[in-house]
């Protein structure tokens, strides 16, 4: 019965975890309607957030697996999940936004800050839920 109140506890904090990033990149989305950005944001934070769940999914492929060729072909897919934040893609640019008059210039860079912000929210969850997270097999 133990066995079984632990199962149901990790699923718990999991659907916990993966509700809390959902609503926080909600709310990180959200910012674009003030902005007027909504098309921009939804091509620049869906990019992102897909590139960090793929990120997140091959660093649980790496405890999925225990053999060395396999972990650094993961671990390389995984380093090709932030080609889209370094290459800046997709593009966008101050005139992207379309704030109210005599807005603090700060919200011109909303783009180029949700790009970061949603690539670590879209992370977490995959690597949670796929994977493995005991110690590995005694050998021998």
């Amino acid at each position: 019965m133990a066995e079984r109140s632990t199962i149901d506890s990790v699923a718990g904090r999991r659907s916990r975890l993966g509700l809390g990033l959902f609503c926080a990149a909600l709310v990180a989305f959200a910012i674009s309607v003030p902005l007027g950005c909504v098309p921009a944001a939804a091509r620049i934070g869906g990019a992102s957030l897909l590139a960090g769940a793929a990120l997140g999914a091959a660093l649980a492929a790496v405890t999925r697996t225990r053999r060395p060729i396999a972990i650094y072909g993961w671990l390389i897919a995984a380093a090709c999940t932030l080609l889209p934040l370094a290459l800046g893609w997709p593009a966008s640019g101050p005139e992207d936004v379309q704030p109210w008059r005599d807005a603090p210039d700060i919200v011109y860079f909303y783009p180029d800050m949700l790009r970061p912000l949603m690539f670590l929210l879209g992370a977490p969850y995959p690597f949670v839920r796929f994977g493995y997270h005991a110690p590995d097999p005694r050998e021998g």
